[in-house]
Order: C-alpha cells, then structure tokens, then sequence
C-alpha cells in the first residue's frame, strides 16, 4: 500500500479519488478480447496487396485506353463530357478499392476479397485487355 503522506503519491490523487477502483479480481462479460490469429492476418494482407496490384494495373490500363482512343467529338460539349468520362473512367479504379475498405469495415473478410473482385470484373477496361483498342 502506498504511503498517502508521500509527495509523489499525492500528486498522483486527485479531491475524491477512491482507493479500489479498479479491481481486476474478474473479467468484464461486456468486453471480449479475441487473439489475432497471425496465419490469417498474414494471408488477409498477402491478398490485399495482389488486390492492390491489380487495381493499379488496371488503372494504367484506363490511362492507356483513354490516352489512345480518339476524340470524335465536333461540338464543345460533347468535348467536355468526353473529358469529364476520361476522368471518371481513370479515378473509378481507385475510388472503388478506397470505397470497398471503408464500406466493409467489420464485416468478414470474404465480403471484403468478393467486392473487390467484382470491382476489377466490372471496371476492367476490357477494350484494353482484348486488345480492341
């Protein structure tokens, strides 16, 4: 027990204070702390990163498709509209893998791996990759 007329101690209190308040003779039922399980983690992250890589490699792609295609646009508007979709095309890559992390967080991680998966179905340049373009 420590000695109450001890200096060190007393600025350590505060007017109020009671001396037991934080007994740990039991757990609390309301907070469950599970274990990482590393294996798991480790492979979660090894996915996430060849999910990165893929998504940076298709928006590569998107910049080539966009930078090759041809603007057949006459008019002023169509010209903006025809900008404002190349734009759009490039960023849809990464705002999709920023928008699956932080609309999937603390779900399951197989919720997490399918809209990612689906992100790089759906927004695949495909003109590129079947070498239309």
């Amino acid at each position: 027990m420590p000695d109450p007329d001890d200096p060190d101690e007393a600025a350590l209190r505060w007017a109020g204070d009671v001396e037991d308040r934080l007994d740990t003779s039991e757990p609390r039922p309301d907070r469950v702390v599970r274990e990482p399980v590393a294996g798991r983690d480790s492979a979660a992250l090894v996915v996430y990163g060849v999910f990165g890589g893929i998504y940076l490699l298709l928006t590569i792609s998107w910049i080539i498709t966009v930078s090759r295609l041809p603007e057949t646009v006459s008019d002023a508007i169509g010209s903006v509209m025809y900008g404002v979709t190349a734009v759009l095309a490039v960023c849809a890559m990464p705002a999709w893998f920023i928008a699956t992390f932080l609309l999937t967080r603390g779900r399951r991680l197989r919720v997490r791996f399918v809209a990612l998966l689906a992100g790089a179905l759906v927004l695949a340049p495909w003109v590129f990759l079947t070498g239309h373009a």
